[in-house]
């Protein structure tokens, strides 16, 4: 039994879903640290800084955005670099 190859919106979504699933990872690599969440602002900004110079010892294609870390502790980038 062969399979029939991916047509072009069958390849489109397969990689919606990739990125879904590579974006849900990184979202749960932040919240592995879940007691930071309820956390004061400025307790959550440290977290953020200290991830940060983790994801920088990483390879580029493995790090997770600052934006990301930001979007998912619920504050600012602004607030956060100023």
């Amino acid at each position: 039994m062969t399979e029939k190859p991916l047509t072009i919106d069958d390849r489109a979504r397969l990689k919606e879903l990739e990125d879904e699933n590579h974006r849900l990872r990184m979202e749960r690599e932040i919240l592995k640290s879940r007691s930071v969440v309820c956390e004061s602002e400025p307790v959550r900004f440290a977290f953020i800084q200290g991830m940060e110079e983790d994801e920088r010892r990483k390879p580029r294609k493995e790090r997770i955005p600052t934006s990301l870390i930001c979007e998912v502790l619920e504050v600012s980038r602004a607030g956060y670099y100023a």
